[in-house]
C-alpha cells in the first residue's frame, strides 16, 4: 500500500483512486491513510475512496455516492447524512442488529468449549503454544487478541482438530476432543472459519454446490446409489444463494467467481449443510480475522 502510494506521488499523481486501502493495514496505519488523504487534497488535489467502511468514508469524504448492483442509489453530502443512512442506502433496507442482553452473565452457563493446559511444539522441539487454558461459555462472544504469528493460527489448528497437542486436553461440552477427527470435530459440533478463505476455507476451481457438499461427502442424504442427488443440493444451495443475497448466477458458477463479502457467508454454510444434527444440539464458531493489532 505504501509503495503504490510513493509511486503515484513520483508521479505527481493529482487524482489519486484508492480501492479498499484499508484492507489490509491496521488500525494505526489507517489512521496514518486518512490523515496522509486529508493533506494530499489540502493541496487541490482529489482523491477518489472506495470503501465499504462507513466510519473511513465519514471521516475522510466530501460528497459521497453510495452504488449497489452497479446502479447509483444516492448522493450525498457528508455534513448531511450519518452511518444508519449510508447502510440503509447500501443495503437497501434498515439494518436491524441482533439483540445481545448485556446483562446477561456467561459465566453462570454451561461450558461449552474448554482448553486445558494445551501445548504444541514443533518437531524441533520449539514451543507454539505453552500451557494453554480458557473456558467458552455457550452464548458467550470469547475474543482472542494478538499480531499474526503468535501462536493462533496453531490454536486454531487444534481447536479445529488439524493437529494434535503435545499435552492438554479440548472438551466439547463434556466430550474430550482433543485425539479425534477433523470429521469428528465436525460431528461434534465444531464449525471453523479461516483467516485465509480463498486458501482454506473453499476450493477455487469447484463450484458452490461442490463445496457446499465437501464436508458432507460421507452423509448419505446427499447421494444415491453412489450418484450425488444434484437437484437436491443445488436446491440447498440456491436457498443460501437467495438467503444471503449472494452475487451468483447459480450453484453451477465457481468459487472464485464469488466475491470476498459473499465467500465469507457461503464458507460458514458448509457446515450446517455436513452437520446438521450437531446443528440442532450445540454449535461452536472458531473465527479467525485479520492479522494486525487492534489497541
Amino acid at each position: 500500500q505504501k509503495v503504490e502510494i510513493l509511486k503515484a506521488l513520483y508521479l505527481n499523481t493529482s487524482i489519486l483512486i484508492m480501492d479498499e486501502p484499508t484492507a489490509v493495514l491496521t488500525p494505526q496505519e489507517s489512521d496514518n491513510l486518512m490523515q496522509f488523504i486529508k493533506n494530499f487534497t489540502a493541496q487541490g488535489k482529489s482523491v477518489v475512496f472506495i470503501t465499504h467502511k462507513m466510519k473511513e468514508v465519514m471521516e475522510v469524504a466530501d460528497r459521497i455516492v453510495v452504488m449497489r448492483a452497479g446502479v447509483v442509489v444516492g448522493t450525498v453530502d457528508r455534513a448531511s447524512t450519518n452511518e444508519k443512512e449510508l447502510a440503509r442506502l447500501m443495503i437497501g433496507e434498515d439494518i436491524v442488529p441482533p439483540v445481545r442482553d448485556a446483562s446477561d452473565d456467561f459465566e453462570k452457563r454451561e461450558v461449552g468449549l474448554k482448553v486445558e493446559d494445551v501445548c504444541l511444539s514443533e518437531k524441533n522441539g520449539g514451543t507454539l503454544l505453552n500451557h494453554i487454558s480458557f473456558d467458552i461459555h455457550n452464548g458467550e462472544i470469547f475474543g482472542i487478541a494478538g499480531v499474526s504469528g503468535n501462536g493462533q493460527d496453531d490454536l486454531c489448528d487444534v481447536l479445529c482438530g488439524l493437529r494434535r497437542p503435545s499435552s492438554g486436553h479440548v472438551f466439547f461440552g463434556e466430550k474430550d476432543v482433543t485425539n479425534l477427527s477433523i470429521r469428528k470435530h465436525n460431528e461434534a459440533g465444531l464449525g471453523y472459519v479461516p483467516l485465509d478463505r480463498y486458501r482454506d476455507g473453499m476450493v477455487m476451481d469447484m463450484t458452490l454446490a461442490e463445496n457446499i457438499l465437501l464436508k458432507g461427502s460421507f452423509d448419505k442424504k446427499w447421494f444415491n446409489h453412489g450418484f450425488t442427488r444434484q437437484k437436491e443440493l443445488e436446491k440447498y444451495t440456491e436457498d443460501i444463494i437467495a438467503r444471503h443475497r449472494v452475487k451468483a448466477t447459480g450453484a453451477g458458477v465457481q468459487a472464485d467467481s464469488v466475491i470476498e463479502k459473499d465467500f465469507q457467508t457461503v464458507a460458514p454454510e458448509i457446515w450446517p449443510a455436513a452437520f446438521p444434527a450437531a446443528i440442532s444440539k450445540r454449535w461452536c464458531w472458531v473465527v479467525k480475522s485479520t492479522s494486525g493489532p487492534s489497541c
